[in-house]
């Protein structure tokens, strides 16, 4: 087969489309291995799958409200790259509001390819002012891709614009687990904020049962947080952590090995906090290197 592109109501969303009040209850499950060449996750030569929406291209920003998943996705495909509780891939920008996912999202994939997995968005690319705004996650989230790049979170997984995700709530478990020589990142909310732009997450919260667990085997830089595995350049303020974090990381040596209640590694000089608050339980299991 070629490329996929899959969604529980469409694979790819184009044109000037919206949903409103659209409701997928069917479950996800992609086995095999696609046959076309895959030009890097910012490429458009891209296998994913979304609750909702596959691949996310169109010029109506306003285009996903009120609207939700419940079917389950599990991924054996090893070309996948991005999955999504309700869109794998945001390629324009997007608003999505008042959305839920509440199937679990489980990747069991081997594969050389990096995996950006999320709650609500898999992956935010290339165009600035996505927005993701009162939306929640109640679906578990796993990843267990080796010897690659993962970046998972409850509500997204990878933001490389300037983006916004405001007043969303996890209450799913996020787990990772891996072996790698590659850098990971798995956050409550984001696992990833890759970009100097002005990424914002305010009052979101990741809930009390919503575990991030992070048991690894990684010679790279890794991090987990209740709220951001890693944060790049931007703005977190108001945000509440209560669900516990655990990181292990039973690498030999390892370069840096980060966790947080708020936020595992914060690597970029331009980032400011602000009224954020932890409950949660900060667990760095004994014998992990790079600490």
């Amino acid at each position: 087969k070629s490329w996929v592109r899959v969604g529980g109501i469409t694979g790819i969303m184009s044109g000037t489309s919206s949903l409103s009040g659209c409701v997928n209850k069917g479950n996800i499950y992609s086995k095999g291995t696609s046959t076309r060449a895959i030009s890097g996750v910012n490429g458009a030569d891209l296998s994913v799958i979304g609750g909702l929406v596959g691949f996310y291209e169109s010029t109506n920003a306003n285009a996903i409200k009120v609207s939700y998943n419940y079917g389950s996705i599990e991924n054996e495909d090893p070309t996948v790259v991005c999955i999504g509780g309700l869109v794998a891939i945001a390629w324009q920008k997007l608003i999505v509001t008042n959305s839920e996912n509440h199937g679990a999202i489980l990747d069991k994939a081997t594969s050389a390819y990096q995996m950006l997995m999320g709650g609500i968005v898999g992956h935010i690319v290339t165009t600035a002012g996505t927005q993701v705004d009162a939306c929640e996650n109640m679906g578990n989230i796993t990843a267990n891709r080796k010897n690659v790049v993962n970046l998972v979170g409850g509500v997204v997984g990878k933001i490389a614009k300037a983006s916004t995700v405001n007043n969303c709530k996890n209450g799913g478990a996020v787990t990772l687990a891996m072996s790698s020589t590659t850098y990971a990142g798995v956050g409550g909310i984001v696992g990833y904020p890759d970009t100097d732009e002005a990424v914002v997450v305010t009052s979101c919260e990741n809930l009390a049962g919503a575990v991030v667990t992070c048991d690894i085997n990684s010679t790279s830089n890794v991090g987990a947080g209740g709220i951001l595995g890693f944060a790049g350049g931007g703005t977190y303020k108001n945000n509440i952590n209560s669900g516990a974090v655990s990181m292990k990381n039973a690498a030999a040596s390892a370069a840096l090995t980060c966790v947080g209640g708020i936020i595992g590694n914060d690597f970029k000089s331009a980032t400011s906090f602000e009224s954020n608050e932890n409950y949660g339980s900060v667990t760095l299991v004994e014998g992990s290197k790079g600490t």
